[in-house]
């Protein structure tokens, strides 16, 4: 009789499932989004393509866009600006592509902007089809701009 007791508090004590840990609910976070963020952006087919660059001297600077980022190399090679995760395609697209375009980071302290017309490199003479105008700072670079061909 003893075993049989034992035998069912056994089958009593194994046909219980084990108690799992409790789960702790995840706290929803908001997550803010840049107001200049593109959301969804189409992929972008080519992003080793120079879409647009821009030169400068007095200090010396040049800047490129590819389809999906920005490289800026200023102050003579010293210093550069990378960003990454750009969309370009709609002035890529567009009938006036990079002519009075502006680009601004979050804080308003880093500014890429053309303006449309003519202008001439100082240290090639070149005739460019765009001015480039690039905010880093208080320090203002400026140069010319044009779509390589």
């Amino acid at each position: 009789m003893r075993y049989l007791i034992l035998f069912l508090a056994f089958v009593l004590v194994s046909c219980q499932e084990p108690e799992k840990p409790k789960e702790e609910p995840v706290p929803y976070l908001p997550t803010a989004i840049q107001n200049d963020t593109i959301l969804n952006p189409s992929p972008v087919k080519d992003s080793t393509t120079l879409v647009l660059f821009g030169r400068g001297s007095e200090p010396g600077w040049f800047c490129e866009f590819y389809a999906n980022r920005v490289r800026f190399v200023f102050d003579h090679g010293k210093d550069s600006i990378i960003l990454k995760g750009m969309n370009f395609s709609y002035q890529i697209e567009s009938p006036t592509g990079f002519e009075a375009f502006k680009l601004s980071s979050r804080n308003k302290d880093t500014i890429f902007q053309t303006i449309p017309g003519p202008c001439t490199e100082e240290s090639t003479g070149e005739q460019r089809s765009m001015k480039m105008q690039i905010i880093v700072g208080k320090k203002v670079y400026k140069g010319c701009a044009w779509v390589p061909k």
